[in-house]
Formats: structure tokens, C-alpha cells, sequence
């Protein structure tokens, strides 16, 4: 059964349409078969506060228990004011609607109470901005105790017709309570079906009215009023639900029991899901069907029985059957709908993997590290259940070995908890500093067994290069050395480095030698151990060093090498020759002879035999030895060598087996030492200026027996200033023959005339022998009058003082003898 009524129509009288509302709701009531109260005014009051922020205002007698009230309220000088309404029983007020018309300033609000408290009552209402206040509070019974408010409108506007606008209700017998605020004083007529409760101020004054009527039906509702005359208004209205009140449609959905929560896999939920379905105004829906969905793959469940709908109880909350967590582990969305609500609601569930089956290397494994350094790759071990999803919190034990190539993990902690997806990160493990592998470090989870990583630890970069092979050792020259070089190359824990260039570097000059095809790099092997090839000796005899040497290493690896001479091929006089010794006496330096082989290397070891001529002028060795063995630079020295008796000159010579040609040493034997010294030869002479004297000068050095003294050095010193001369190519010595003559280079007159002496010297002759020579002048070549001139005398009378002309030859010497011819006018 329905009845509307239409409560614009003009034919319906107010109290007529009151009759009605009650009828229906009797109607209505024993249609649905429950009782619904009816919604009545109980009492109400009003105050015009004047300006202020904030009034009280008691009403008339006690409120009863779970009643309601509501506080209509117009605030002036303000479009937006803040309300505030508070009780002295500590009632919860909330707004229900609000508008503000700026053009009047001018705010109008209405606030309620649900289910208030029994007792005497004085209402407080405050606003943020001073100005005129005008309230009205209400009490009804029968209004919802809880979510009563079923819909609001509110509107400005100017002119006689008032109208808050449309809401559309959801329960039968909603109590509308209308309030329209003016900007001036108005006389008001109730809107159809609304009677006026409180006028403020009163009559003729009024600038707030409150009005109600009960709503018989479910449907479209305004607050209405007519003004006498225009003026500017904002008109409010809000609906409440009567205790009982049928709700709404489905407005919403909520997941209020299961969510979130978790099952192991094939095990059901502990907690069945439960979705709250309600209205507009939040009202619970009964009867209404719920449609649970689970994904249809992954992670997921089934409902008992296949039953995947539920229908909303009075409170409007539907139960799903249990649901049983499928096979695969992991996060998941089960949905709850409901026809009308276009957004479904979702319960967060998990499905939790069951106890560890299986453990797995899934990271980490193999790779490889420096000594000494963190491996790039964290391990990782994955555990999963029987049916292969990863458990989470299972504690991974991770074991390298104790020995040997290994490493340590990071702060000591060698334990991992897998996360979500069943992964233990190991701590970062580092190399220790030994080198080698692969070795093995172990995972292990109880129950799960263990899974093994594999891992190798390389050394570091080249710290260091030793010679292992191949020094010392020395090879004939021209030959290979016997053993090939060996260097061995490791980094700074001493592990072999493999696979690192090693340059081997010979001397470029003297004792060195070549590699084979001129290859002077070898790669190290496994071992660190780089090999070179076949390094040949060069000719040049002696010891020296080969280097190794590898990048980044500073110090290289040395090898001492030594090539050795071949056999004699040549025999030289290197030291004693020429020298002289005076008879019976020794000489001064001891004979050596140098020994080369065809490379011109000295070769050492061997004996060389000194030889002396058997007669005339020679000599004898100390102690008869006339052998010597060359030393390492092939040289032989022999015994102290002495002068016979017999003055003069000779050879001797130095043999060595196997070298066809002798080394000869020119020796003399000299007489006594020199006593005396004359000239014999160029003295007394003369020579024009500038020019060589004809005869060379000669001294003869004779001992203290008059014997003639060869091979000794006389010096002749002439003058260094005046009359003088020079010896051809500046040599002012000369040595004495065998006849004890030393003949002195041409002496050359200089330019000046004049006698001088030459003097002729000899180490250990206290008295030099003189030569007296004497610079003549050259031809005239020039004349000058030197006195007379200028002069003047009385005529016919002598002049005081005679002519005198000087002659002189070119090196401006005068020149005596020459006839000069004075001629006058």
C-alpha cells in the first residue's frame, strides 16, 4: 500500500494535512509490521541576544532522556560565521546545514542533539564575530537516537517566495524543521504543511522564524515561507528520521571484520569476513545481498560450500562464509559488493606460506673477489614450502670454511632471516687475504637442508717481483745461458699474481745479451711465474744486471749475469812502455801486458810469458819469475824488472799461448845521471831582426865521468823581454841522443836589436850552459830630423845648431853606419 501527498497543493489545509501524516503512519506501521513513533514537539523557547559573541538560553522545563533537540540560529555582521553550541548536560551538538548571505551579512545555521540527557537544560550558543544573535531551541521525542539526520537544503535568495531547496529523504515520518533568517524585520506565512514555532524578535520585528511538519512519506522535501514584502533571506532546512525509521537504499559498503588478517596455505581463516552495508545517512541496511569475490588465480581461497553471497542483518552486516586459503602464498584483495553501491570494498588478506621445505643459492654464486675485498654480490638463499612458496622469518645459516681461501662476513653475524619472499640476504662477505678456490661457503635452514655457494678469491694487483730462476749464472760470450730467467710476481699477502706482463730489460751497451727474437715480455702462469726466453750473451765480456719488472710495482726483480771472455786472441803493452831505468837499477814501472779475446774482452786465467834479450843492454825480473796469470781484466803484471849494467835501448815482449803476435815494450837503459852541460854548437852568433839564426843550438849533458848522458830533457829559456827570440812551434826542450846531444828547434830573432843570452838547462845540473846571441838591425827604413830644425840665424852668419837626422830599420832599431847626404837649397 502507498499514499503520497502532494504538499504544495493549495487545497490541503495545515490541519488536515497533520490529520493525515498520523493516519499514514499508523498505516505505515502496521504495513511493515513493527511500531514506529511518531515525531513530537515536546517544548521549545527563543532568545534575541543583541550583539554579542555568545548567549545561554534554558528551557522551559527538564528534557527527557533520549529525546532530541534542535537550535536554529541567525547571526548577523558576518556571511561566515563560526557557530558553537554546547549544553549544561554536556549534550554533543552537530551542525546539520549552514548558509550565509553575503549581501546582507547575515549567517543562519541549524545544530542538533541526539538521544541528550535527562534533566533542567540551559542551551549555549557562541559565534566568532560579534554581532546581532537570535536563537530558537527545540526539543522533540520520538526523533532516531543515533544517525538521524536524513538530508539537508539551504538557499539565499531575495523577493516574497522563500525556498531552502530540495533534499530527498529515505526514512517515512522524518521531522522537517525549516528556519529562514531575514536581513530586515518581515512578517512571515508558514510554508504549505509547516507551522511557525518561534518568531525572533517578536512581531512586528521578526528576523528568524522556525517551522515543522512531519513528512508522511519517503520522497522529495523544502522548507517554504512567504514574506509580506521583498526583502533579502536564506532559507535552511534539515531532515531527521523518526525512531524506527525505514532506511535507504544501499549508499555504501564497509569491511568491518577480517580485514586485514592472514592463514596459512590450505588452511582456513581464523576470522570470517564480515562487510556493513548503509545508507545515504549512514544508516544500516537490512536484507541486502553481499557478493564476496576472491581472485581467480595466484593467491587466493575459496568460500565453504562454494557460497560466495551473504545477505545484511538488521545492523546491516553481512557474514561470508569461512574462507580457506588456497596453495600459493602471498597478498591478496577479497571483494565485497552490493547492488547500488558502485564501489565495492576490499579485505586485505595473506596467505602464509607454510614450514620450509627447500633452500636454494638464487644469488651470489659463483663470482669471484680480490684478496682483501668485499664480493660484489651479496649471497642470497631462497626457502620456499612443500608447495614451492617462499617462507618468510626462517633464520639462514651461512658457513665458509676455516682454512685456506676464504672470508669473513661483515661484522662477524654469518645468519639471515628471509624476507617476504622467502630471501636471506647473507652480510657482505670479503675475501680473506689467501688466495685461490673455487671453495665452497654453505646455506642452511632447519628443516630446509643446505645449498652451497662457490666462490674464488684472485689475488690482488702486483705488489712485488722476485728473480726465482736463473741468477746468478754467466755464459762464454755469444752464447745462451744455460737456464732461462725466471720472476715471480705476487701481491701485497704474497699470493701469486697470474696473468700480469713481465718486461725483462738487458743493458743497451757493454756486457748484456738478447733475448730470442727479440721477445722481452713473458705473461705469468698460474703460478705467478713468468718465464723469459732464451737470453743470449753479446760479445763484450763482463757482469751486469737484467731487470724484471712489472706495472705498478716500483722495485723490479734483478738477475746478475756474467759473460765471459772467449779465448786469448790479442796480447797488448798497456803499462811500462817507453820508459828508461838508469843502469843496475830498477824501472819505475812494472810491465803489464793485456789479454782480449776475438771480442775484445779481457780475458782473465791466463799466463803471460815476459821475455828479455838475452845480451847487450836488457834486464832481469825479480826473482827470475817471468810469468804472470791476467786478472779479471785481463791483465798480466810482471815482477819488478831491473836495468843490467849495459847503457841503451831495447825491446822486450809478452807471449800468450795460443796469440801469434807479441806485446813489445821499448825499454833504455841509462848511464849515471847527468853532471854537466855545454853548448857544443850555435854560440856566439848573430841574425838580422826577425830572422832564424843559421846554426840550431846544441848541448851535450855528460855524467860526472864525462861520459855522454842520453834521453834526458834539456830546456832552453830565452829572454822575455828585450832583445830575444822563439823556438820554431814554441818547443823550448829537447832530449839527448846517444852521444848525450840535445839539439834545440830553430831559433828565430824577434824585432828587437841587440845581444842577449840563451840559457840551456838540465834536471839535477846546478849550471846552465849560455849561448850568446846578438840581434842585428835590419836595412834603413827610415830617417827623421831629430834636432836643428826649426831654427833661424842672421844672414850670412852660422846657425846655432847642427842637423841631426836619425836612420832606423823596420823594427824601429837605429841603424849605425849608414851614410847620410844633407842637402840644401
Amino acid at each position: 500500500m502507498s499514499i503520497s501527498l502532494r504538499r504544495n497543493s493549495s487545497v490541503i489545509r495545515n490541519c488536515i494535512s497533520r490529520f493525515l501524516v498520523l493516519v499514514l503512519l499508523l498505516l505505515l506501521a502496521g504495513g511493515f509490521g513493527k511500531a514506529q513513533a511518531a515525531i513530537s514537539l515536546v517544548q521549545h523557547t527563543n532568545k534575541d541576544a543583541g550583539t554579542t559573541t555568545t548567549s545561554t538560553l534554558a528551557f522551559p522545563g527538564a528534557n527527557t532522556g533520549g529525546n532530541f533537540i534542535a537550535v536554529a540560529i541567525r547571526g548577523g555582521l558576518s556571511s561566515s560565521q563560526v557557530f558553537t553550541v554546547t549544553d549544561s548536560n554536556g549534550n554533543t551538538y552537530k551542525k546539520a546545514a549552514q548558509i550565509g548571505f553575503t549581501v546582507s551579512a547575515v549567517t543562519g545555521a541549524i545544530f542538533y542533539a541526539e538521544n541528550v540527557k535527562a534533566g533542567a537544560n540551559t542551551v549555549t550558543v557562541s559565534m566568532t564575530v560579534s554581532g546581532p544573535l537570535r536563537f530558537a531551541i527545540l526539543e522533540y521525542s520520538g526523533v532516531a537516537t543515533a544517525n538521524s539526520l536524513d538530508g539537508t537544503a539551504g538557499a539565499t535568495g531575495q523577493g516574497t517566495a522563500v525556498s531552502s531547496g530540495n533534499t530527498t529523504t529515505t526514512a517515512s515520518g522524518d521531522l522537517l524543521l525549516g528556519t529562514v533568517s531575514t536581513a530586515d524585520a518581515a512578517t512571515y506565512t508558514a510554508g504549505t504543511g509547516y507551522t511557525i514555532r518561534d518568531s525572533v524578535p517578536a512581531p512586528p520585528n521578526v528576523k528568524l522564524i522556525t517551522e515543522d511538519q512531519i513528512q508522511a512519506a519517503v520522497g522529495s522535501a523544502s522548507a517554504s515561507a512567504t514574506l509580506a514584502a521583498s526583502g533579502n533571506w536564506g532559507a535552511v532546512l534539515a531532515a531527521f528520521k523518526p525512531v524506527g525509521g525505514v532506511a535507504g537504499t544501499p549508499a555504501s559498503i564497509a569491511a568491518t571484520v577480517g580485514t586485514p588478517q592472514n592463514a596459512t596455505v590450505g588452511t582456513a581463516f581464523a576470522i570470517q569476513l564480515q562487510a556493513t552495508v548503509k545508507d545515504s545517512f549512514n544508516n544500516p541496511v537490512n536484507g541486502a545481498t553481499v557478493t564476496f569475490a576472491a581472485p581467480g588465480s595466484g593467491a587466493s581461497g575459496a568460500f565453504a560450500g562454494g557460497v560466495n553471497t551473504a545477505t545484511t542483518n538488521a545492523s546491516g552486516v553481512a557474514t561470508a562464509a569461512v574462507l580457506t586459503a588456497n596453495n600459493t602464498a602471498g597478498a591478496y584483495t577479497v571483494t565485497a559488493s552490493v547492488s547500488g553501491v558502485s564501489t565495492s570494498v576490499s579485505f586485505s588478506l595473506t596467505n602464509v606460506a607454510g614450514a620450509a621445505a627447500s633452500i636454494t643459492a638464487t644469488a651470489g654464486t659463483p663470482q669471484n673477489a680480490t684478496v682483501n675485498t668485499a664480493f660484489a654480490t651479496a649471497f642470497q638463499a631462497t626457502v620456499k614450502d612443500s608447495f614451492g612458496n617462499p617462507v618468510s622469518g626462517v633464520l639462514v645459516t651461512f658457513a665458509a670454511p676455516g682454512s685456506g681461501a676464504s672470508g669473513t662476513f661483515s661484522g662477524g653475524a654469518n645468519t639471515a632471516t628471509t624476507n617476504a619472499s622467502g630471501i636471506a640476504t647473507a652480510p657482505a662477505l670479503t675475501a680473506n687475504t689467501t688466495a685461490g678456490g673455487p671453495y665452497t661457503v654453505t646455506g642452511s635452514a632447519s628443516g630446509a637442508g643446505s645449498v652451497n655457494f662457490s666462490l674464488t678469491n684472485l689475488a690482488g694487483a702486483a705488489a712485488s717481483i722476485a728473480a726465482t730462476v736463473g741468477t746468478p749464472q754467466n755464459a762464454t760470450i755469444n752464447t745462451a745461458f744455460a737456464t732461462q730467467l725466471q720472476a715471480t710476481v705476487s701481491d701485497s699477502f704474497n699470493n701469486p699474481v697470474s696473468g700480469v706482463t713481465v718486461t725483462f730489460n738487458a743493458p743497451a751497451s757493454g756486457a748484456s745479451g738478447a733475448f730470442a727474437g727479440g721477445a722481452k715480455t713473458a705473461t705469468t702462469n698460474a703460478s705467478g711465474v713468468a718465464t723469459a726466453v732464451v737470453f743470449t750473451a753479446n760479445s763484450t765480456a763482463g757482469a751486469y744486471t737484467v731487470t724484471a719488472s712489472v706495472s705498478g710495482v716500483a722495485s723490479p726483480a734483478n738477475f746478475s749475469l756474467t759473460n765471459l771472455a772467449g779465448a786469448a786472441a790479442s796480447i797488448t803493452a798497456t803499462a811500462g812502455t817507453p820508459q828508461s831505468a838508469s843502469i843496475n837499477t830498477a824501472f819505475a814501472t812494472q810491465l803489464q801486458a793485456t789479454v782480449k779475446d776475438s771480442g775484445g774482452n779481457p780475458v782473465s786465467g791466463v799466463t803471460v810469458t815476459f821475455t828479455a834479450p838475452g845480451s847487450g843492454p836488457s834486464g832481469a825480473f825479480a826473482g827470475g819469475a817471468n810469468t804472470a796469470t791476467t786478472n779479471a781484466s785481463g791483465v798480466a803484471t810482471a815482477a819488478i824488472f831491473t836495468a843490467n849494467g849495459a847503457a841503451g835501448s831495447y825491446t822486450m815482449t809478452a807471449t800468450v799461448s795460443g796469440v801469434a803476435s807479441p806485446a813489445n815494450f821499448s825499454l833504455t837503459n841509462l848511464g849515471n845521471p847527468p853532471a854537466n852541460i855545454v853548448d857544443s854548437a850555435g854560440t856566439p852568433q848573430n841574425a838580422t831582426i826577425s830572422s832564424a839564426f843559421a846554426v840550431q843550438l846544441q848541448v851535450t849533458v855528460t855524467d860526472s865521468g864525462s861520459n855522454p848522458v842520453s834521453g834526458v830533457t834539456v830546456t832552453f829559456a830565452a829572454p822575455g823581454s828585450g832583445p830575444s827570440g822563439t823556438f820554431a812551434g814554441g818547443a823550448n826542450t829537447a832530449t839527448t841522443n846517444a852521444s848525450g846531444v840535445a839539439t834545440a828547434a830553430v831559433f828565430t830573432a824577434n824585432g828587437a836589436a841587440g845581444s842577449y843570452t840563451v840559457t840551456a838547462t838540465v834536471s839535477g845540473v846546478a849550471s846552465p850552459a849560455n849561448f850568446s846571441m846578438t840581434n842585428l838591425t835590419g836595412a834603413a827604413a827610415s830617417i827623421t830630423a831629430t834636432a836643428g830644425t826649426p831654427q833661424s840665424t842672421t844672414i850670412n852668419t852660422a846657425f846655432t845648431t847642427q842637423l841631426q837626422a836619425t836612420v832606423k830599420d823596420s823594427g824601429n832599431n837605429p841603424v849605425s853606419g849608414a851614410t847620410v847626404t844633407f842637402t840644401a837649397p
